[in-house]
């Protein structure tokens, strides 16, 4: 280890997942051990405007003859949890445990990325993010429809 500086690239460490494959071992959305999701430049000159003030891009030095990538650090966190229509884990004492499913209020217009206070770690993008995305044509990006537990 060593300590980390400001405005220095960090080091990671990589691995195989969902996203990966033979033909693209490093994907343009890449996650890492730790949980995070790296960008590769592509990826990051795509979000870099729509993704402004909620999330930071932190420079790390990643695999492939493109060094320049970005751990994704969302940081627009919203309250719009329904703790009441959501599910919660309850234990053998019926104490209510953590949410396991989330029932999430809409979010308001321009909240592009964002995690849901109460219901970490999840990310949530909107539909304008969704689109640029794949039109974008980004490999490994996963995207999955949320569904609101039925009430």
């Amino acid at each position: 280890g060593g300590l980390c500086t400001a405005g220095k690239a960090y080091e990671v460490v990589w691995f195989g997942d969902e996203s990966t494959s033979d033909d693209s071992p490093i994907a343009e959305f890449s996650a890492f051990a730790g949980g995070q999701i790296a960008l590769s430049t592509k990826a990051y000159q795509c979000l870099k405007n729509i993704l402004q003030g909620q999330a930071e891009f932190l420079p790390l030095t990643g695999p492939g003859s493109d060094n320049e990538w970005h751990i994704l650090n969302v940081i627009n966190v919203l309250d719009i949890l329904d703790a009441s229509k959501s599910k919660h884990e309850i234990y053998s004492d019926g104490k209510v445990g953590e949410c396991t499913h989330g029932y999430i209020n809409a979010p308001a217009p321009g909240e592009h990325i964002f995690k849901v206070k109460g219901y970490f770690p999840n990310v949530f993008i909107d539909e304008e993010t969704k689109e640029l995305i794949e039109k974008s044509d980004l490999s490994g990006h996963l995207i999955r429809e949320y569904l609101n537990p039925a009430v």
